[in-house]
């Protein structure tokens, strides 16, 4: 709505009518602030559909809720044989395709920066998207993202740790002391401490994080599930 001549309008929009306020006669113009992001980012808003069917091998699992969850989301899907094999490892190129779609983001169409092996892989979109928001480098050190590899817990942590930053989740007070980190990069170490915080990933009962070993779908499945009722 038009304001009067003599109005107070802030940066949002509203204007402030009280008679009691003065208004000085040259406002002059709104300065951003460095700490106002160029855009705010914003989680999608799901809407869940029924599962219908349970696939076989979630039934009984220990993350068929989060299962149903991604299902119910149409963030996930099962297999034609009506299984969603949740042991199976996953690579990198899924688990960012996971986190692309949890987070709502359409692919581009850009192609993929710094690395050689992305030329015309089917995860290019996806690759390319969590680039532009800021999940992945544009300019890596490693010239190769091998999308076909198996992704480490600790890739997995440092990718989550980027999601926190981005939507300024703020972590807990947990803590992870684990016995087999200590060759870990103190960036690494900061991610895991961070994700860890955030109650989103744990280690195991012989206190071991076992950073380089591979992660499955199901782990995937409950992290992504985990960060999407978090935001």
């Amino acid at each position: 709505a038009k304001v009067t001549s003599d109005g107070l309008v802030n940066v949002y929009g509203i204007a402030f009518q009280s008679p009691d306020r003065a208004v000085a006669q040259t406002l002059g113009s709104v300065k951003k602030s460095s700490d106002m992001p160029e855009a705010i980012p914003t989680l999608r808003t799901w809407k869940k559909t029924a599962v219908t069917t349970v696939p076989t091998d979630a039934d009984g699992h220990w993350a068929k809720e989060e299962i149903l969850d991604l299902m119910q989301k149409s963030i996930i899907d099962g297999y034609e044989d009506k299984t969603i094999r949740p042991n199976r490892t996953l690579s990198k190129a899924e688990f960012i395709t996971l986190v692309v779609k949890s987070l709502g983001i359409e692919p581009v169409k850009t192609p993929v920066l710094g690395y050689d092996d992305m030329g015309k892989h089917w995860s290019t979109g996806m690759v390319a998207s969590a680039q532009s928001i800021g999940l992945l480098d544009k300019r890596p050190v490693d010239l190769n993202f091998s999308p076909d590899l198996p992704i480490t817990r600790i890739e997995m942590v440092g990718l989550v740790d980027r999601i926190l930053q981005k939507y300024d989740v703020k972590a807990g007070t947990g803590t992870g002391d684990f016995n087999d980190i200590g060759s870990l990069t103190d960036g690494n170490k900061a991610s895991l401490q961070n994700v860890i915080q955030a109650g989103i990933v744990g280690g195991y009962e012989d206190g071991s994080f076992r950073p380089q070993g591979s992660l499955t779908r199901a782990e995937a499945f409950k992290v992504i599930s985990r960060i999407i009722n978090m935001l």
